[in-house]
Parts: C-alpha cells; sequence; structure tokens
C-alpha cells in the first residue's frame, strides 16, 4: 500500500485551480505526460537491487495492463519487448525463488506468489513447478477462513484466472467482500459499527476496494458481471468521493488506483473523477515522475509511476472527449 508524503503549498495551489477553473487536459498534454511516464519507467526498469521481487511483480502487471489497452492495429511492440523483459527479470530473480520455497506463507504473499505466476504464464505458458504454488495456495485458503475478506476474494480470484476452481464457496467470498458492504450502505459491517460508508475515511479501503475489483475484472480484461453491476452505481459514488479527499491530500497513487478502478467498472470519467485525472496530468513532475511517495518500497517512486501513467492512458479517450 502507498500514501504520499503530504501535500505541498504548490500542490494545493494547482488543485484549486484545476477545480475552481474546469481545467481540462489537452490531448498534448496527456499525450507529452504518459510519454514522460513512459519514458521514466523504462529507464529505470525494477531489479533485485532497486525494488526487488515485488517491484518486479508490480512492472510485470503494468506492462501487461498497457498491452491489453495498446492491442490492435498499430499496437505499440516497446510494451511487447518490455513486457517480455521485464518478466525474464523475474523469473531470475532470487527473490522469485526463496518465495517458492518459502513454508507456511500468509494469504498475502500466495496472492503475490499467484500474481507472479499469472504474469510469467502470460508469456511463456504453464510454468514449470506451478503445481506447488496452486496447491499451497487451495490449502491455505481453505484453512483460514477468517482472514482479511479482500485477501481471500482476491487469491481466490486469482486461483480461477490461472484455470484452477478455488475450493471455498464463492458466494461466500463475494457475500463477505467490501464491494458487497459497499452496497449496503444502511448496514453496519460488524454489530456495534458505524455503517461502510465511514470505512472509506482510511486510504486501505480504496486499496482494497480496487484490488476486489481488479481481481474480479481480471485487472480490466473481463466485463463487468452480473453481480458486479448490481453494485457498479454504489462503488462509483465511493470512487468520486475518493477522488475529492484524495486531491486535496495529494494521494497520488491511490489517486491513480480509482482512476484504474473507475477505467475496470465501464464507468463514464465524470465529475470529481475527470478533475483528478486533469490534476494528475497537471503534476507531474519534469523527470517524468510524481515525486517521492510514502512507501515501504525501496524505490519511492516506482509505484506511482506506474499507476498514473496507466490510469493516464486508460483516461485519455474521455479526456480528449469534449
Amino acid at each position: 500500500m502507498h500514501r504520499h508524503m503530504g501535500v505541498s503549498a504548490g500542490l494545493l495551489g494547482l488543485l484549486l485551480f484545476v477545480c475552481s477553473n474546469g481545467f481540462s487536459a489537452g490531448e498534448g498534454d496527456i499525450d507529452a505526460a504518459i510519454e514522460r511516464g513512459l519514458a521514466w519507467i523504462m529507464a529505470n526498469p525494477a531489479t533485485c537491487e532497486d525494488g526487488g521481487f515485488l517491484d518486479l511483480v508490480d512492472e510485470g502487471l503494468f506492462y501487461l495492463s498497457i498491452r491489453r489497452m495498446s492491442a490492435g492495429p498499430g499496437s505499440d511492440s516497446r510494451y511487447e519487448r518490455a513486457f517480455d523483459d521485464c518478466i525474464a527479470r523475474l523469473v531470475a530473480s532470487p527473490g522469485f525463488e526463496r518465495r517458492l520455497n518459502q513454508p507456511n506463507k500468509t494469504l498475502i504473499e500466495h496472492y503475490h506468489l499467484l500474481l507472479a505466476t499469472y504474469l510469467i504464464e502470460a508469456v511463456q505458458g504453464p510454468m514449470a513447478g506451478r503445481d506447488p504454488v496452486i496447491e499451497e495456495a487451495q490449502r491455505t485458503l481453505v484453512n483460514n477462513r477468517f482472514e482479511n475478506p479482500t485477501f481471500r476474494l482476491t487469491v481466490a480470484m486469482l486461483l480461477r484466472h490461472l484455470g484452477e476452481a478455488p475450493q471455498v464457496s464463492m458466494n461466500d467470498l463475494l457475500g463477505a467482500s467490501l464491494i458487497n458492504h459497499s452496497a449496503q450502505v444502511d448496514r453496519p459491517l460488524f454489530p456495534g459499527q458505524p455503517p461502510p460508508g465511514s470505512l472509506y475515511q482510511h486510504p486501505l479501503a480504496y486499496y482494497a476496494l480496487v484490488h476486489e475489483v481488479a481481481a474480479l475484472t481480471e485487472f480490466g480484461r473481463l466485463p463487468v458481471s452480473d453481480w458486479l453491476m448490481v453494485r457498479r452505481d454504489s462503488i462509483g459514488r465511493i470512487l468520486q468521493e475518493g477522488s475529492r479527499r484524495f486531491m486535496v491530500s495529494a494521494h497520488i497513487d491511490l489517486l491513480a488506483e480509482i482512476l484504474l478502478c473507475n477505467h475496470m467498472l465501464d464507468l463514464p470519467l465524470s465529475g470529481d473523477l475527470r478533475a483528478a485525472a486533469a490534476f494528475l496530468v497537471a503534476s507531474q513532475h519534469a523527470d517524468g515522475t510524481w515525486g517521492e511517495q510514502e512507501t515501504p518500497r525501496l524505490n519511492r517512486r516506482r509505484h506511482a509511476v506506474q499507476t498514473v501513467t496507466a490510469a493516464l492512458m486508460a483516461s485519455k479517450p474521455s479526456l480528449q472527449a469534449q
């Protein structure tokens, strides 16, 4: 999870300008921001020494996402080559081998390992040694019934995306999900607690919601399911609220995650979400980054550059529309 280190006076002034003037990013602005972001990412690939296993996984997901966005005639071959190179670095990384052999993995560790397997198989086909990865994840999922509902749902969905049937009830996982509780605004999550809407005072709740949507849509590859469609408008309202809140705090990384979630849900880019996208275009630094973020990651710039660049690519058609 990633949080911005604080809002500067300059960013606050920029936010006030964007919101008060109905600022809309032009085609040249968006294209330039995307190209600057891509140039930085390609010039600063994740390595064992700079970012390690988790940054390699994030980079692979970034390239897979933008490859899908640009698929079709005239697609950019740079993304294919960069994705292949990233996966080669991931497979060869000591961190990946260490995680494969690590005993007693937690659900979140299984999530990252399954995601790495998913990315590797998108390039190389069935991964050698995948069976123990699947079996251990299934066993941990079954034996951790009271673990974080988002962790359980995302692990189960990754198993499905890998062609494996989760050995737990998907109906139970969906019922316990943050998405489902978000759509039931009149009911508390637990007895004695305030309604679910109040959960969204904290950035972690937004990250959890985004991860659930990403898992259910296979990172935007699948259309919105009937189950998710029923709850989509509720999520859309939460995303609008989040875009307002996190523009004020200049939470760059989370704004980008919210925009990507909106895109995966196939919702229109309107209101505060549109302002958030324009704000991200206008707040990019000259080096192609959005500055350092508050994160436990070794590299404090990389994840935000990846998420914002992908979010701007996803938002570009709507931002250019008059």
